[in-house]
């Protein structure tokens, strides 16, 4: 998996809320492909836990 969205992942994770400033950060250093498709699993309410992940 690419460093730069597990790191995205692990800040998302985090929150209650994403809010600008993490999608901000998330554009920032994730290749625009990477982020879209970030994006479009968030909007779509795709779940980005797993058992593993913790």
């Amino acid at each position: 998996m690419n460093q730069k969205l597990w790191e995205v992942i692990q800040l998302f994770k985090e929150k209650n809320f994403i809010g600008q400033a993490e999608w901000a950060y998330a554009e920032e250093v994730l290749d625009a492909d990477t982020f879209q498709s970030l994006q479009e699993q968030i909007n779509t309410k795709v779940r980005l836990i797993s058992p593993t992940w913790t």
